[in-house]
């Protein structure tokens, strides 16, 4: 497989641009061998175009900036330049295994289903929490039922109290649908871009803009692996995948 093709770049998995980005043989998300210089721009023969960016986010003095030291620490991110890399080594896999599907249309119907269904979770909880209220007015209801059956209701109820986790789930249904419909133009891109969101979101604390500097974060994942960064416009998709409405705080929960 040549590194030279951007054409080439939609068939790339994980280790493909690992191999490349990284160069090494075990990656840790966030935590680079120990041969890596935290915090140091990578040497000139081993840079790319996504540390100038880097850079730039690390000595800006307005919004949007890098996070500190500490706050990327906490998320587990020794190293905004590893994380850059591994971000788009991520963002080629997911979208190349979206594009590669055979059927976007089965997996669009799949997500659907998977919309609805957490739906009926969701409006069974609910009926389910209001039983349980009505268990007060009337106390001899758990006498009437089961261990079990009690069990179940009252872990659905909690589940779907805890941090909106079930509406989160309906959100990430209905933008997985999104993604799959026809007028959503390359997937390829779209999911490209909509993965490297996530990163940035996690380096800058900010959410991606259809401007830059997050379009030129864009560009300078790909050109990093494709050395190549003409023919490539990415406003159209950005736009869209601003669209979405992903939860971009995803990597922060």
């Amino acid at each position: 497989m040549s590194h030279d093709d951007p054409q080439n770049i939609t068939c790339w998995r994980f280790g493909d641009v690992a191999a490349r980005l990284l160069d090494a043989n075990k990656f840790t998300f966030g935590r680079p061998p120990p041969d890596w210089s935290l915090w140091a721009e990578p040497i000139a023969e081993s840079k790319l175009p996504i540390d100038d960016i880097i850079t730039k986010l690390c000595h800006s003095n307005r919004e949007p900036r890098l996070r500190s030291r500490e706050d990327l620490n906490a998320l587990g991110l020794a190293c905004p330049y590893y994380a850059a890399r591994w971000a788009i080594a991520l963002a080629v896999e997911n979208a190349t295994v979206i594009a590669s599907n055979d059927d976007p249309s089965r997996i669009l119907e799949a997500w659907r289903k998977a919309e609805e269904a957490v739906q009926k979770i969701r409006e069974g909880a609910e009926a389910l929490e209001a039983l349980l209220k009505a268990r007060l007015l009337w106390p001899r209801w758990p006498l009437l039922r089961s261990p079990a059956i009690n069990l179940v209701c009252n872990t659905m109820v909690e589940l779907c109290r805890r941090d909106g986790i079930v509406k989160r789930a309906e959100d990430d249904a209905r933008i997985e649908q999104e993604t799959f419909k026809n007028n959503q133009g390359d997937i390829w891109k779209l999911s490209f871009v909509a993965e490297l969101g996530l990163a940035w979101r996690a380096l800058t604390g900010t959410n991606p803009a259809r401007t830059d500097p997050f379009l030129g974060f864009i560009a300078a994942a790909y050109e990093s692996v494709t050395d190549k960064s003409d023919e490539i416009s990415w406003e159209g998709t950005v736009r869209r995948a601003l669209k979405l409405g992903v939860n971009w705080d995803l990597l922060e929960k």
